[in-house]
């Protein structure tokens, strides 16, 4: 696993710096969740359980997850805890793992390893992937439906669940900010660590 020693500036004034490389915080519009929408070269979003990370020429991008306890602690305050709080390797192995059971579906962006980092004295890890475009229209409709059953079917297959049910993955599949329309398709985004095989 490649390492990244990760410091984390002035993320309340929407900074990033990784490795002396400054990200810009880009807000979240629509189906645009992956493709910087502000004129940011190195850019990343938060997400309840996630910080994704991206350049806005680079093919790839890194995903990190966020602990559970941490989340709780940033919902419950109104100034983000620190140290900033990961989960563990097994965990992304899992994460990781539901990642590779829907690629073949072409359901999700493409994952090629997990990284570790340095998090202010901790060791955190993260996924690198395909850093997807969207295209500049929202999927009609019937799109969405075939995304959404297609996404059904295989998570009926490989036994998966959010929060312990199939119900929850679908109903969170629904909200716009968490797939994006692609040349290739819809792909689901918001993977995160509530989600398990059974």
């Amino acid at each position: 696993m490649e390492n990244f020693s990760i410091n984390i500036t002035n993320i309340d004034n929407g900074s990033i710096e990784i490795n002396s490389t400054t990200y810009q915080q880009d807000l979240i519009v629509g189906v645009k969740h992956l493709h910087p929408c502000g004129d940011y070269d190195n850019f990343f979003r938060r997400g309840k359980f996630c910080i994704f990370v991206g350049k806005k020429e680079s093919a790839l991008s890194i995903k990190f997850f966020l602990h559970p306890e941490y989340v709780k602690l940033r919902s419950s305050t109104r100034f983000n805890p620190y140290p900033l709080n990961l989960i563990c390797l097994k965990n992304v192995q899992k994460i990781m793992r539901i990642y590779k059971i829907l690629e073949p579906y072409n359901l999700v962006p493409e994952c090629t390893r997990i990284v570790s980092c340095d998090v202010q004295s901790q060791t955190g890890y993260g996924i690198e992937m395909e850093n997807l475009t969207s295209l500049d229209n929202p999927p009609t409709s019937k799109q969405k439906k075939e995304f959404w059953d297609k996404l059904n079917q295989a998570c009926k297959t490989h036994n998966l669940t959010r929060h312990g049910t199939l119900k929850s993955i679908i109903h969170d599949a629904h909200y716009p900010k968490n797939f994006i329309c692609t040349n290739e398709g819809i792909k689901l985004i918001d993977i995160d660590v509530m989600w398990n095989i059974l």
